[in-house]
């Protein structure tokens, strides 16, 4: 059923294009769908769950930008606990990336001689 709150709070032109290619991926593809989470983390969206089109229609922003809000008060450090996770949503949407001095990465590896 059409929901006319979401389609006006979303955009029609994007609701209806949005809609269009996450169908496409269900029904013609089918298959899961993927999208980039604004934390840079990729999110796969199971064909027949709901809350996983709307994330993807809205481009994650769900709950009026509280995950957003969440996200910045986090902060570098912070420790994400998410109780109940449906399809992941907010556990990938806070997984910050690990920096340079706790995984290495952009350091030289081998020994000077």
């Amino acid at each position: 059923m059409l929901n006319a709150t979401f389609v006006s709070e979303v955009g029609p032109l994007r609701w209806l294009t949005k809609t269009a290619v996450r169908q496409f991926y269900k029904r013609i593809v089918q298959r899961d769908h993927f999208m980039v989470l604004p934390s840079g983390e990729r999110m796969c969206l199971p064909p027949l769950d709901r809350f996983a089109s709307e994330a993807y229609i809205t481009g994650a922003d769900v709950d009026w930008e509280s995950e957003r809000l969440l996200f910045s008060l986090l902060g570098k450090q912070g420790v994400f606990l998410d109780i109940g996770a449906h399809i992941g949503y907010y556990a990938l949407y806070m997984k910050r990336p690990p920096s340079c001095h706790t995984c290495g990465v952009g350091r030289r590896q081998g020994r000077r001689e």
